[in-house]
């Protein structure tokens, strides 16, 4: 299977089917993931073993806005404030 990140549906999807009490595997070949994915986004996101996909796609979008490839270094922005005040 291809990397792909988990889609807020995909999160609600694992948290409908761990309350029916699917299998880790199963929910995997449903989501079409790999098993560790869900093991790691279990890990990653649940509290008191209880899942919540709300809060863990909210985690997940904060972190993509906080990668390194969206900020924009300090050096480029001096050089474009002294570019437009000349």
């Amino acid at each position: 299977m291809n990397y792909q990140q988990l889609t807020e549906g995909r999160r609600y999807q694992i948290s409908a089917l761990l309350e029916r009490g699917i299998s880790v595997s199963e929910i995997a070949k449903t989501v079409k993931c790999h098993r560790s994915t869900i093991y790691r986004e279990l890990k990653r996101c649940a509290e008191k073993q209880q899942y919540l996909p709300e809060k863990a796609h909210q985690l997940s979008v904060a972190k993509r806005q906080q990668a390194d490839k969206y900020q924009i270094p300090q050096q480029r922005i001096d050089f474009i404030e002294f570019l437009l005040t000349n």
